[in-house]
């Protein structure tokens, strides 16, 4: 299912919470969320699902959630681990939302079982820990195998083993033609698990690419060359307007620019190259460097 947004903004106030927020999202991919504290994420995905109103409007191939049949076969979605009445124990819980589906017992059981809450599924949640709860979250939005997944900020609370399982559902579930949209603080798990990113900063998107694009965009993408001559690559760089410096007696890192364009410049000197290697930057460093100036609490500098 293709799911569309188109001009969503809320105002809070004489706050805009969220400006204009444009994208897709596509079948087959996992697509990551990311932004700073207040950026407008959870706003987001609430106008998204109509539990916000708002301006825009979003489409799941082409139709209003309000006019599906069933809206959860369409989507399921996780934005709050608390959503669940603390005294119904989770498996009335899940047989209530099973109802509304259309979905039977034994599917209720099945997933008990996947999200590994089988053990505790005639007690009560209003006492479990916050990995717990977000297995029952888990377990709702999953419920009716829905085409699109909608995630807010899944992994937290959830031990690493968890998160590794989380991770390997989530991207399998994308794989299979399903849509993932799922929102996370944790950059160096999303670099793993996501196909696409949609970043955004004071409520508005700031990237909307492929992870390795994004990631590629970074100024903190570099690439070393090992060559005989650093001299004349220095020149070389500095005459295309590039940033290099000297690294070691036959080392130049290049700021900036492709491994192609470095080994061009490398060409133009008339010498061989001992070495030429990428140094990507991290997702969680590309992240850094675009949402620098869209930060709206940051703390002080670190003596």
């Amino acid at each position: 299912m293709i799911v569309t947004t188109a001009g969503l903004g809320r105002t809070y106030g004489r706050k805009r919470a969220v400006d204009d927020v444009s994208f897709t999202l596509r079948p087959g991919r996992l697509t990551g969320f990311l932004g700073p504290n207040g950026s407008g994420k959870s706003t987001t995905m609430r106008l998204m699902l109509g539990l916000d109103r708002g301006d825009g409007r979003t489409e799941w191939d082409g139709q209003q959630l309000r006019d599906l049949a069933i809206p959860a076969r369409a989507v399921g979605a996780h934005l709050d681990a608390k959503a669940f009445h603390p005294k119904r124990t989770v498996r009335r819980h899940l047989m209530m939302h099973a109802a509304a589906s259309g979905v039977g017992a034994r599917r209720v059981a099945e997933v008990l079982d996947l999200v590994g809450l089988g053990s505790v599924a005639d007690d009560s949640p209003g006492g479990f820990s916050l990995g717990m709860a977000q297995r029952v979250g888990l377990a709702t939005a999953i419920l009716a195998e829905p085409d699109v997944l909608m995630l807010d900020e899944p992994s937290n609370g959830l031990d690493p083993q968890s998160i590794q399982w989380l991770r390997e559902f989530l991207r399998a579930y994308a794989h299979a033609g399903h849509t993932v949209f799922v929102s996370s603080h944790l950059l160096p798990e999303m670099q793993l698990m996501a196909d696409h990113v949609v970043v955004i900063g004071r409520g508005t998107v700031l990237a909307d690419q492929s992870v390795a694009d994004f990631v590629d965009r970074s100024a903190s993408s570099q690439v070393l060359v090992r060559v005989a001559d650093t001299t004349a690559v220095l020149s070389a760089a500095t005459r295309a307007g590039l940033s290099a410096v000297s690294e070691g007696p036959d080392g130049v890192v290049v700021t900036g620019a492709s491994t192609e364009q470095v080994g061009l410049l490398v060409h133009e000197t008339g010498q061989p190259v001992r070495e030429l290697v990428a140094r990507n930057a991290s997702l969680e460093q590309a992240f850094i460097d675009l949402t620098r100036d869209a930060q709206e609490y940051t703390g002080g500098e670190v003596a």
